[in-house]
């Protein structure tokens, strides 16, 4: 195989402190309770990316769990994220809840 049949990468990583993070007391946990929420291995997959830094917080699982009512599926949820990533990051009870309740 020669390396010209090698994808070139970014020399920089898009998420740095994702690849810092510690697998077994960050990295696990959050997979465990994406799967709590029923979530697949490949929708946790397609989550990492659009979930950037969010995807280290411990509240990710909590805050993702709110959204699919709203969105009505995980395929909508990536959509939304695509658009904004802060649905992640966002305080639910200060700013995601009473937004919702003036539509």
């Amino acid at each position: 195989m020669s390396t010209a049949s090698i994808p070139a990468t970014s020399p920089e990583p898009k998420q740095p402190r994702l690849l810092c993070a510690d697998v077994k007391k960050n990295l696990a946990k959050r997979v465990d309770e994406l799967r709590g929420l029923g979530l697949s291995r490949s929708q946790i997959v397609r989550l990492v990316p659009l979930a950037r830094t969010y995807f280290r917080s411990s509240s990710l699982a909590a805050k993702l769990s709110f959204w699919p009512p709203v969105f009505g599926s995980f395929e909508n949820i990536l959509k939304g994220l695509k658009m904004n990533t802060c649905l992640l990051g966002s305080n639910l009870e200060k700013v995601a809840k009473p937004n919702l309740a003036f539509l």
